[in-house]
């Protein structure tokens, strides 16, 4: 089974990304942070046995000159969006994996327990520490997981898991990890072997 890393991304552009972190660290280093993460996550995915389509949001060099296939995000909002993706990453390939580029500890072996599990379950969930996921894998696009989602809650995980067993779908989880939305998200965040070079101390 080949399996399709899909990457959601915004343009890394002043004022367009991390705007919640950018409140208290600045829209400089905000994007200095965010292109870091954006950047180590093209690392990781040059790494991964399969292909990858880049689901871009907004135009920037970085997409442009990028190796991998890339796709303008389109959809009212995150759900369409992750479906749309989802869907255009199974015309190439057996499964998809959905990432954002804000997770800086995932690595090429989560990925790959993820499309492992996917052999056996119907969907794959990434848990992360504030109640959402940075990953979800599944064999075929299950629109019913990506509508009347309250994205960017508490309860975004759990509320995608009770669809799942609504529509008996089994699922499965690999390891829960931190993303980076918020300044207490930066301050409990390991960032191992990695300088985030920001322009204000944390």
């Amino acid at each position: 089974m080949t399996t399709c890393l899909v990457i959601m991304a915004k343009a890394p552009l002043k004022g367009n990304v991390k705007t919640r972190l950018a409140e208290v660290i600045g829209a400089d280093s905000a994007l200095q942070l965010y292109t870091g993460l954006l950047m180590k996550t093209l690392d990781l995915a040059a790494k991964w046995n399969g292909p990858v389509l880049l689901s871009s949001a907004g135009d920037h060099p970085i997409f442009k000159d990028s190796e991998f296939t890339v796709v303008p995000q389109h959809g009212d909002d995150l759900g369409q969006r992750m479906y749309n993706a989802g869907v255009a990453g199974l015309e190439l390939a057996d499964a998809v994996l959905i990432i954002g580029c804000d997770i800086p500890d995932l690595n090429l072996e989560i990925l790959q327990e993820a499309s492992e599990l996917l052999d056996h379950c119907d969907v794959v969930f990434g848990p992360s520490e504030d109640g959402g996921y940075y990953l979800a894998g599944m064999r075929q696009m299950h629109k019913q997981l990506f509508e009347g989602i309250t994205w960017s809650t508490s309860h975004v995980l759990s509320d995608s898991e009770l669809r799942c067993e609504e529509q008996r779908l089994s699922v499965d989880k690999v390891t829960m990890l931190n993303d980076i939305d918020t300044f207490e998200d930066l301050k409990n965040s390991t960032v191992s072997g990695w300088d985030l070079r920001l322009d204000k101390p944390i």
